[in-house]
Parts: C-alpha cells; structure tokens; sequence
C-alpha cells in the first residue's frame, strides 16, 4: 500500500513535466515536487519548505523509481525528436 500520490501539475509555461507528491491520509497535503533539474539533466525531488516531510524507506524508493521513469521517458521524447528532425 503505498502513503504517497503523484499529480501532474499542468503549466504551459513549462518545458518539462512537474509533478506534486502528496500524501494519501485523511489530510492530504503537498510533500513536495519532482521537477526536471537542467544541470543534472534528470527529474529531482524537491521536499516541501513549508512543512516538516517524513519518509520511509518504501517512500522514497518510490520516489526516486518514479524520478527514473520521468528521466527515463524524457531522454526517449529527446531522442526520438532528433530523430525526426
């Protein structure tokens, strides 16, 4: 069972996806984003400053398996552009 749900934030403005973490209880809140960080050239998490966060390890394997998937779908969007290009 999983603690923790992901959204995708829609902003035009964007070039690359965002999404917010937030916890599945009875009082939802934002844990925090998974954005693409350019100097790294992958999705990050970057943890809510508003609030104090807790996570398990089952957590935040599940946050970093779903910021390898979003790096992961990124470099194949990057790659198929240029080879349509």
């Amino acid at each position: 069972m999983s603690f923790i749900k992901f959204a995708e934030v829609k902003d035009s403005k964007r070039k690359t996806k965002q999404f917010c973490i937030m916890n599945t209880t009875n009082m939802p809140c934002v844990l925090g984003y998974i954005s693409f960080y350019p100097q790294w050239r992958k999705f990050v998490f970057f943890p809510n400053k508003e609030i104090i966060t807790l996570f398990d390890d089952s957590c935040l394997r599940e946050i970093a398996n779903f910021c390898e998937d979003q790096s992961r779908e990124w470099r194949k969007e990057i790659t198929n552009a240029k080879r349509n290009l």
